[in-house]
């Protein structure tokens, strides 16, 4: 059972960005479905894995897709990204630490909710500058 749908309310106009959000939230399913289902420490560790260094590739590719066309909050929205960063790195070191126990209820809804109220905040405000610039 997914945690969190694609929906086109998650659309910020940018095929690119969009494909990573869809993947990134597809991941995080992946996550909660293999915690709900028991999976061992190995199995969701790959996923927890994976899930970061997705992340890590779109932040620095919506960050200098933002420098590049100009955007004037692309600062702010960097700080957004380092402080998720640091909270993810925190719940990897708690994995790591103790387990797929460390995969709880309120750890997977944080995410989805972070991740969600990111794209439907922070990233829909430069929805309108970037598909003025044509990126793509």
């Amino acid at each position: 059972m997914s945690l969190v749908k694609w929906s086109d309310a998650l659309s910020v106009g940018v095929p690119s960005l969009d494909d990573q959000h869809k993947k990134m939230l597809g991941l995080l399913n992946q996550l909660h479905d293999g915690m709900m289902s028991g999976k061992d420490k190995m199995a969701l560790g790959e996923v927890l894995k994976t899930l970061i260094a997705s992340t890590a590739m779109h932040f620095k590719y919506e960050e200098d897709l933002l420098a590049r066309s100009g955007y004037p909050d692309g600062p702010s929205h960097r700080n957004e990204h380092a402080e998720l960063a640091r909270q993810i790195q925190s719940i990897r070191r708690e994995y790591e630490t103790i387990g797929p126990s460390a995969m709880t209820i309120p750890v997977m809804s944080f995410l989805k909710n972070w991740l969600t109220a990111h794209i439907l905040g922070a990233d829909m405000r430069y929805r309108s500058h970037l598909v003025a610039k044509g990126v793509k």
